[in-house]
């Protein structure tokens, strides 16, 4: 039962993580960008 909900979980964080880590590397990415431009 708790393993079910344990992977539950993780299929629910795993895109959200994901999603999270990939806007924060957008942001960095942007923030160089706008660094090397300006």
């Amino acid at each position: 039962m708790g393993a079910k909900i344990a992977q539950c979980d993780f299929l629910y964080l795993a895109p959200l993580a994901k999603s999270i880590y990939y806007n924060l590397v957008f942001e960095i990415y942007s923030a160089k960008e706008g660094y090397i431009m300006s």
